[in-house]
């Protein structure tokens, strides 16, 4: 006869894990939705599931690994005070978090494929459902900087269809907001009457493949 366990005990801890669902570390998260990729020709045609097949195969990989790893290691940190107890409010990303940005924003574009051509080496910018499908894939791993990613997409086109001229041409000419930004090149500048927006250019961290 089995000696009886104690429900408190670290024996009896060890065992009840042992009836939860292992993860998903290892899956192609892509490949693994079989009702995902069933559901996607009833609303995107073959031509276009044909062009995004393989980068959302990647992604799927990269979302069951390599970003499976990051998502979780070292958020960003606000840091609302100095040493000397002034506030002095900045932001402490760890480069596990940039290299998730690399991903979103270098790798795939995420936050230009609907604006710019040339993003995942396409000739013309893809349709918005392309874009929320990456997202979801992407969503499957990390949630957080899809935060980021989303402000930047549609910030994007707000500038692009009500923006002023001098404001669209550095975000917009030559595909700038794909190639060379990883968030809308906006600032706010306060100039006495309420504040204004201005732009500037700066390059990206990451090197995109596209």
């Amino acid at each position: 006869m089995m000696p009886e366990i104690a429900p408190n005990s670290r024996e009896a801890a060890n065992r009840r894990s042992e009836a939860l669902a292992p993860t998903c570390r290892g899956l192609n998260y892509y490949e693994a939705d079989p009702h995902f990729r069933a559901i996607l020709p009833l609303h995107a045609s073959a031509s276009l599931l044909s062009r995004i097949n393989p980068h959302l195969v990647e992604l799927g990989e990269l979302a069951g690994n390599e970003l499976y790893d990051l998502s979780e290691a070292c958020p960003p940190i606000l840091h609302t005070r100095d040493a000397y107890g002034r506030d002095e409010e900045w932001i402490e990303y760890h480069p596990v978090y940039r290299r998730m940005e690399e991903i979103a924003f270098g790798r795939f574009g995420i936050h230009a494929m609907s604006h710019c051509p040339g993003v995942l080496d396409q000739g013309d910018a893809l349709p918005p459902l392309a874009k929320y499908v990456f997202h979801y894939v992407f969503a499957q791993a990390e949630f957080g900087l899809l935060c980021p990613v989303n402000p930047t997409d549609s910030s994007s086109e707000l500038i692009r269809r009500f923006g002023s001229e001098p404001l669209r041409e550095p975000i917009f000419a030559g595909g700038v907001v794909a190639r060379h930004v990883s968030a809308p090149s906006l600032r706010a500048i306060h100039d006495g009457k309420g504040g204004r927006l201005g732009c500037r250019r700066f390059r990206a961290r990451s090197r995109a493949r596209w």
